[in-house]
């Protein structure tokens, strides 16, 4: 994948879709490449997305929050960096859309990355949609359009660290808009994670798909 070791990624396509389709590069959170994440490719390609989940726990499906914390501090930053800037432009190649813009979908640390690439990639990312990510970044390179969803109840995010990462989003010209979902704990959009909310999860999805549609001028 473009000048990294090559990772395991799930990758599928819309059955109505030819070449030209556009993009979504989910990433995973401290839970790994799980079946969750296969759901949510599958259910990206069946609104008519072309969508790539990489692997950046190399295997690895921690069993518990211990596990889970275990694995993401063993993460070398720059590997995981790298991966994450491939498989974007893995996902370019494979939607024959190599000069049109991706969106990312992130949980967790993956939200946190998918604002990160946002901005390394200014050029290439169109669309972010974090799920209780966050980031404490200079975004003035930033021209993705930005929805967040974030939980009521959450241990790892804190309500002033999402509010500062909304306040450097607007500082930098981005109107990003952030969903708080009443009820709710880290990891509610999740099948797998003991904090899973289906309801909330349901409106949050809708949301996504109209911030992507809109944003990468999807039909």
């Amino acid at each position: 994948m473009h000048g990294v070791p090559a990772i395991d990624a799930i990758l599928l396509r819309p059955d109505r879709a030819g070449a030209g389709s556009c993009g979504v590069l989910v990433l995973h959170s401290w839970w790994g490449l799980t079946d969750d994440v296969r759901t949510t490719c599958r259910s990206l390609a069946d609104a008519g997305f072309t969508a790539l989940a990489p692997d950046l726990f190399g295997g690895e499906r921690p069993a518990d929050v211990g596990a889970a914390r275990t694995a993401l501090g063993g993460l070398d930053p720059s590997t995981l960096t790298r991966e994450v800037v491939a498989a974007a432009g893995a996902l370019q190649d494979a939607t024959g859309a190599k000069l049109a813009p991706i969106g990312v979908v992130g949980f967790g640390m993956g939200g946190s990355l998918a604002l990160w690439l946002a901005c390394r990639l200014p050029g290439v990312v169109g669309a972010v949609v974090t799920y209780y990510g966050t980031q404490h970044l200079d975004f003035a390179p930033l021209r993705a359009a930005v929805l967040g969803h974030f939980a009521e109840e959450d241990d790892e995010v804190s309500e002033d660290d999402r509010s500062y990462t909304e306040a450097l989003l607007g500082l930098a010209g981005n109107e990003a808009s952030f969903h708080v979902h009443p009820g709710t704990r880290h990891g509610f959009a999740e099948a797998g994670d003991p904090a899973h909310d289906p309801t909330a999860t349901a409106v949050a999805w809708d949301r996504t798909l109209a911030h992507l549609r809109a944003a990468l001028h999807s039909p």
